[in-house]
């Protein structure tokens, strides 16, 4: 994989880790969520 769609998939990620790292304080609290949406499905 080389050219645009790489340098595309590398910024998509650069992106989500940035997004990750800005959530992590929130995470328990989505995964708490997820976990009561999930047992009650």
């Amino acid at each position: 994989m080389t050219g645009p769609r790489r340098r595309a998939a590398v910024a998509a990620h650069g992106y989500g880790m940035d997004r990750l790292d800005s959530l992590l304080p929130t995470a328990p609290v989505v995964w708490l969520l997820l976990v009561l949406f999930v047992g009650s499905g």
